[in-house]
């Protein structure tokens, strides 16, 4: 088996494309990466550099290593940054959100929380709901995605009704309702304990929860 810091190495080398480069980079001198280079060949059995008076370059065969090189690097931090996660959740429940709603109602309640139970206060990408409870960075999120995985699996809460106040003079306010994709883009105050008494409209949406088996 390989040893990491010679993938590394040659992964380095082939994002920097000089010995000196890969060894300011990994903070090593410039004869430990020329050694590791002919270690590498040797363990491999294959010739993976061509190599001239004033410079090294990697073969065709030293590119597609190093491009495996590349992969198995961060295949195994993340597998570490998975497992590092996992025995965290075991000790907290991580809390996440995708929608300002159960925010909300989150932020009141967790005056009663646990000591082990935490909640990340900022909006998640919808499109990071799946990687993030993969990776066991969080114990449950909620959205208004319904997702089903090998390892994740969605519950129905409830439903989520919120009002936007408009001015009279916008070509929403005409409209007897509006999804959220009509509101992309636009800037909004948001009001806490106080009523427009212009137009307004209501979107709705319906709250999922979504946590890793």
């Amino acid at each position: 088996m390989l040893d990491n810091y010679l993938l590394e190495e040659l992964a380095t080398f082939a994002e920097c494309k000089t010995l000196a480069k890969t060894a300011e980079k990994l903070h090593m001198t410039q004869p430990s990466i020329t050694r590791g280079t002919k270690k590498l060949e040797e363990e491999l059995g294959v010739q993976l550099f061509e190599r001239y008076p004033n410079h090294i370059t990697l073969t065709k065969t030293g590119e597609l290593a190093a491009q495996v090189a590349a992969h198995i690097i961060k295949v195994n931090q993340e597998g570490i940054e998975k497992i590092r996660n996992f025995d965290q959740s075991q000790h907290s429940i991580q809390l996440g959100v995708t929608i300002p709603g159960p925010r909300i109602l989150l932020q009141h309640l967790k005056v009663e929380f646990p000591d082990n139970v935490h909640l990340n206060p900022e909006l998640l990408s919808e499109d990071s709901i799946t990687s993030l409870l993969e990776k066991n960075e969080y114990t449950l999120i909620f959205s208004d995605q319904e997702i089903f995985t090998d390892q994740v699996e969605s519950r129905y809460l409830g439903d989520e009704t919120m009002s936007v106040h408009l001015n009279q003079f916008m070509y929403l306010a005409s409209q007897s309702s509006v999804a959220f994709k009509d509101l992309k883009g636009l800037s909004f105050l948001v009001l806490s304990c106080r009523s427009l008494e212009r137009n307004h409209t209501k979107c709705n949406s319906r709250c999922k929860i979504s946590l890793s088996k």
